[in-house]
């Protein structure tokens, strides 16, 4: 069910967004492929994945929710499957910050990318290509943060994490 913002959205203060609409929720398994690939396997800098993903989708906020959302989809389907974290609560949410400066806690799914990426990540995990796979999910904050977590212990069963905080997405791109 694709949403369309019907709002403007003003960036100002140097945020690097500009003014004008925001750019459709909605995006195509294809662009989604696509961006996968831009990831390469692990080889790539931050900065070349950015100027290709911006020249793949357009507009600079569709690029930034490639660049963000895909490697967290990745990380969860990663984190998934890690028998340590079995009983764990993954995160049902995602921060962005609104253009006051607040942050807003948002459903992932009214980020329709989590989904189309997490098909693509589970197919990916169990049918390969690994290392492109494993290239993109340790881009994943979340990840980080459970490595870090079962470095100090066995299990993290019963626990619970906290979704994302996108820097660069607007609150104000998802209708809540």
């Amino acid at each position: 069910m694709p949403r369309r913002l019907l709002a403007w959205f003003k960036g100002r203060g140097g945020n690097g967004r500009g003014d004008g609409p925001l750019p459709p929720l909605a995006l195509t398994p294809e662009l989604v492929a696509s961006a996968i690939e831009v990831f390469g396997h692990g080889e790539r800098t931050d900065s070349a994945i950015e100027a290709d993903m911006l020249a793949l989708a357009g507009h600079p906020l569709t690029a930034r929710r490639l660049v963000d959302v895909i490697p967290e989809a990745f990380g969860l389907v990663l984190v998934a499957h890690i028998p340590n974290c079995a009983g764990m609560e993954l995160p049902r949410t995602f921060s962005a910050q609104t253009a006051d400066g607040g942050w807003r806690s948002i459903p992932c799914e009214l980020e329709p990318l989590f989904a189309l990426a997490a098909v693509a990540a589970t197919r990916m995990y169990h049918d390969g290509p690994r290392d492109r796979f494993r290239a993109i999910a340790t881009r994943a904050s979340i990840v980080n943060a459970v490595s870090q977590a079962l470095d100090q212990v066995d299990s993290l069963e019963g626990a619970s994490m906290a979704g994302p905080a996108f820097n660069g997405l607007p609150a104000e791109l998802y209708s809540v």
